[in-house]
């Protein structure tokens, strides 16, 4: 399992793969989330299910800096055409690395390559620096969707992905 207290070099390498949700990295950095979310909205996040990440239908990748495990995302299945993108956190020793952008990246030519032609996902109002990345990462805003309907505090976008070459 990760430490939180590690920092890794900035010359480490940075890898990320496909990591089965239930490992103790990938329960580490869910957990993380869950703390995070909960100091921001002074809630407890929503429960995280790992078979609903899981192969066919979804993935769970993890971002290792230095063989450390720093970051997180996973998709789900939302329709036959459609993931809805989840789970997506940079411990805080590994943020300003573009940790989160090669995660978002990952997800999108994954669900790509499985046959899905959009991506959509939820963010919170507090998150100002994830609604910036999907922003800046093609992400249009989308009226809320699903349990997120009615959701004050929702921002909700989609993206079309690219066909896999």
């Amino acid at each position: 399992m990760s430490d939180p207290e590690v920092s890794p070099s900035r010359q480490d390498p940075i890898t990320i793969g496909v990591e089965d949700a239930r490992t103790p990295d990938a329960l580490w950095l869910v957990e993380a989330t869950r703390m995070e979310l909960g100091r921001r909205y002074g809630t407890n996040a929503s429960a995280f299910h790992p078979e609903e990440v899981s192969p066919p239908h979804g993935r769970f990748v993890v971002a290792w800096v230095g063989g450390v495990a720093l970051g997180c995302g996973a998709f789900r299945r939302f329709d036959e055409h459609a993931v809805e993108i989840k789970q997506m956190y940079v411990a805080p020793a590994g943020r300003r690395r573009g940790l989160a952008r090669l995660i978002l990246k990952e997800l999108e030519r994954l669900a790509a390559v499985a046959g899905y032609r959009v991506a959509r996902l939820e963010t919170g109002t507090l998150q100002i620096e994830a609604i910036a990345l999907y922003e800046t990462s093609g992400y249009s805003r989308i009226p809320p969707f699903g349990c997120y309907i009615g959701n004050p505090i929702s921002v909700c976008f989609e993206k079309m992905l690219p066909m896999p070459s």
